[in-house]
C-alpha cells in the first residue's frame, strides 16, 4: 500500500510513465 502511494507521488513528482506505475503496481500485488 505504502509502496503503491509513494510511487504514484513520484509519478506525479517527476512525470514519469504510467508504464511504472503499472510494473510498481505489479510488485506489490506480487509480494503481498
Amino acid at each position: 500500500m505504502y509502496l503503491c502511494a509513494t510511487a504514484h507521488q513520484y509519478e506525479t513528482d517527476h512525470g514519469i510513465t504510467l508504464i511504472y506505475h503499472v510494473i510498481a503496481m505489479q510488485y506489490t500485488n506480487f509480494t503481498h
